[in-house]
């Protein structure tokens, strides 16, 4: 089995203050991220007296954003919460709009894509828009506390699929 290791491309959007692109090693999805640092907060009932407003928006790569999207949104916001030193800018908003913009195809799939049904796992989503996410912070300057990483671990059974769909 051959080990891939995953392609990042820093400051590829011209209007945002970061970007990233990362594309997953495992499931070549590409997804972008376009982050936004410090902007004065849209509406004043979510304005945080002491920190930092964090917004997420997560776009798919074909249709609107549904109950998987929604929940990887919240994820990657909590992490960042944990992660960037909004004290340092309260009163502030941090935008972090994803965008997926390449999936894998496989044409046994209802829609033909990969992880584009709603029984299919998010997790792979998750890991690429955490990378993006983090990466997009870090070219836009944004005082973190720490920096992380996303992996996606798999068991045995994912791996013996993975070796046979390789075998061909």
């Amino acid at each position: 089995m051959t080990q891939a290791s995953p392609q990042i491309q820093l400051h590829n959007l011209s209007s945002s203050d970061g970007s990233a692109s990362y594309i997953s090693p495992c499931s070549l999805q590409r997804i972008i991220a376009g982050v936004n640092y410090p902007l004065e907060v849209s509406y004043r009932s979510k304005e945080v007296p002491d920190d930092t407003y964090i917004e997420v928006n997560l776009r798919p790569h074909n249709a609107v954003a549904g109950v998987k999207e929604h929940h990887v949104e919240e994820v990657v916001r909590r992490v960042l919460k944990s992660m960037i030193r909004g004290e340092e800018t309260p009163r502030t908003m941090l935008q972090c709009t994803l965008q997926v913009m390449e999936v894998e195809n496989d044409e046994s799939l209802p829609g033909g894509v990969k992880g584009g049904g709603q029984g299919e796992s998010y997790l792979e989503m998750l890991c690429g828009g955490l990378n993006a996410a983090i990466l997009g912070c870090l070219d836009a300057g944004v005082q973190m506390r720490t920096v992380a990483g996303a992996v996606l671990v798999a068991g045995d059974q994912y791996m013996a699929k993975l070796e046979r769909e390789e075998d061909g």
